[in-house]
């Protein structure tokens, strides 16, 4: 549950720089919101990434076969 208050927390970030870059004409303003809420999705992305890789190294032969299935990385035989 924490993982997702988190994941909420840093997506609610990410939208309220979007918001303020849609309500501005500095551009000078614009592109730091934008960029500011690219840093915060691209941070829960990477944070999200490391875990799913964590547990990919753990994981069974099997369930890492069906990982990279589902990512379409590599066809069953």
């Amino acid at each position: 549950m924490q993982d997702l208050l988190h994941d909420i927390k840093k997506l609610e970030e990410a939208k309220h720089h979007l918001i303020l870059a849609s309500g501005t004409t500095n551009k000078i303003t614009t592109q730091a919101d934008i960029t500011k809420a690219v840093i915060c999705i691209s941070s829960l992305i990477e944070e999200k990434q490391k875990i799913v890789d964590e547990f990919e190294k753990q994981a069974p032969k099997g369930i890492q076969d069906l990982c990279n299935h589902i990512r379409g990385e590599k066809l069953w035989v």
